[in-house]
């Protein structure tokens, strides 16, 4: 599923910022992305970020509307690592 997705890439971020390697990472094939992507945000709005997701993916059990649902995600990802 795409949620559980994004919860591993942002786990493999959060790894990396706090860490400074990709020896933990899951992702390893995209370790220059994750190094990236790390560097342009903080760990504590990688971790704020990854604990919405959650939340988010949890409440889709009580029939949200999915397409709503992913643009909300979209945003938060956007407003996070721009």
């Amino acid at each position: 599923e795409w949620f559980e997705w994004v919860q591993l890439w942002l786990r493999d971020i959060a790894v990396f910022a706090a860490t400074g390697s990709a020896d933990l990472t899951i992702n390893k094939d995209r370790a220059k992305e994750i190094k990236d992507m790390s560097q342009r945000v903080q760990l504590k709005d990688v971790l704020k970020l990854s604990n919405t997701f959650y939340n988010i993916k949890d409440t889709l059990r009580f029939n949200l509307n999915k397409q709503l649902t992913l643009y909300h995600t979209y945003l938060l990802l956007k407003k996070t690592f721009a």
